[in-house]
């Protein structure tokens, strides 16, 4: 009888442990720092200068957490441009979990983009409202515009500009050419008011899932692809047609089992951790 009271107390204890940590297990937890004075987001670590930064050996970047009561700070720094691929075209997504899980059902993408006079005229009107034809004159005085834009992405849809409004904060973030390495510094808000509106969605003190994500072949990049798989298909299935000589077939990006040909895509590259926000102080 004692026993197997033992026993139960035993599986008991078991259970709870078992349950305290799901979600949360398999992956390192990250505590932020408290932040109590907003950081500059400037591209530059100097303002974290006094914090622990953390280092994925794997991917060769150092990387932090901070907050406030509003806001998500994260800093990440590429320390061997190798591990860069093609971040450029891509961007950096950030995907938040709230559940604990890795699944990429909520992220925002962070990209430094080119735009001419016009494509910059027209995204400051839809941020700000009309602009006046002397501003739109002295916007045309110059080639282009680099700008840091950022988009919220989830599973049914996306918004394209989630860098500003008057409905939501903005999310922010910088990007540089640093001595210690290439900066990439964001600023995302605690609070995430829509479905589709850029923020973290969780409070001080709660735990979430973070990954980093960026590399691989753009969507345009990938649309190009299937269309040559595609397109190598149709000649396949065309008796009358000539064959494809092999050379052909590579310089379509097309091999055997009418595959996409894969050699010099660039690598997509993520990794997963847990975030422990710091509580309000």
């Amino acid at each position: 009888m004692k026993r197997s009271i033992i026993k139960t107390i035993f599986l008991l204890l078991t259970m709870v442990i078992a349950v305290s940590f799901i979600g949360h297990s398999k992956e390192k937890t990250v505590k932020c720092e408290w932040v109590s004075t907003a950081l500059n987001i400037d591209g530059s670590s100097q303002d974290w200068a006094g914090e622990a930064l953390l280092f994925e050996e794997k991917l060769q970047t150092e990387y932090a957490f901070g907050n406030d009561g509003e806001n998500l700070f994260a800093l990440f720094i590429f320390k061997d441009p190798e591990y860069l691929s093609s971040i450029d075209a891509t961007g950096m997504t950030i995907w938040i979990n709230l559940e604990g899980k890795k699944k990429k059902e909520y992220g925002i993408n962070f990209m430094k983009m080119v735009l001419k006079p016009e494509q910059f005229i027209a995204l400051m009107e839809k941020r700000r409202g009309p602009l006046s034809e002397e501003e739109k004159n002295e916007i045309r005085s110059q080639p282009q515009y680099f700008i840091h834009n950022a988009r919220v992405i989830t599973k049914d849809k996306t918004k394209e500009d989630a860098s500003g409004g008057e409905d939501v904060e903005p999310v922010i973030f910088r990007s540089a050419q640093q001595p210690n390495g290439i900066v990439y510094e964001f600023s995302i808000p605690l609070e995430r008011k829509t479905e589709t509106a850029p923020g973290v969605g969780a409070k001080p003190g709660e735990l979430f899932t973070v990954c980093f994500e960026w590399g691989g072949l753009t969507e345009q990049q990938k649309a190009t692809r299937m269309a040559r798989v595609v397109r190598g298909s149709d000649s396949a299935n065309k008796p009358m047609e000539p064959a494809v000589s092999p050379k052909e077939a590579m310089d379509r990006g097309v091999g055997a089992g009418s595959m996409p040909r894969t050699k010099g895509t660039p690598k997509t590259y993520n990794f997963w951790v847990n975030v422990q926000l710091a509580k309000i102080q």
